[in-house]
């Protein structure tokens, strides 16, 4: 079970969707169920991190991280409104969604789900 309530979800690519650039990873997120992200309801958080510096321990690979407006989070319902959107808070569309450690966490799985199925 998610608790879509009280946590966040999105996307992650392993390279710049938009320029192709495979140095970095790639991470949207947004409050609630993933779906307002990959469908595009809401302007979610990005982050990018650069990969080839995950693996030292003494640095901070985040290069870039953008707050979006966040401005729905789509949630569990019941049986007759399985999942729906309500509006965030003002604070939660101010704050990010994802921690530093969240975010060279994702990247560091993304960096491995890569290497897995890469030829």
């Amino acid at each position: 079970m998610v608790r879509a309530d009280a946590s966040g979800s999105g996307v992650m690519f392993t390279l710049d969707t938009e320029s192709g650039f495979d140095k970095v990873v790639l991470i949207n997120a947004a409050f609630g169920l993933g779906e307002n992200v990959v469908q595009g309801t809401v302007n979610p958080d990005e982050y990018q991190v650069f990969k080839p510096l995950l693996g030292d321990a003494n640095l901070v690979p985040i290069i870039d991280k953008n707050c979006g407006e966040k401005a729905v989070k789509m949630v569990v319902g019941s049986k007759d409104t399985p999942t729906y959107n309500v509006p965030t808070s003002k604070a939660e569309r101010a704050a990010f969604v994802l921690s530093d450690n969240k975010i060279l966490q994702l990247a560091h799985w993304a960096c491995i789900i890569e290497k897995h199925y890469k030829p």
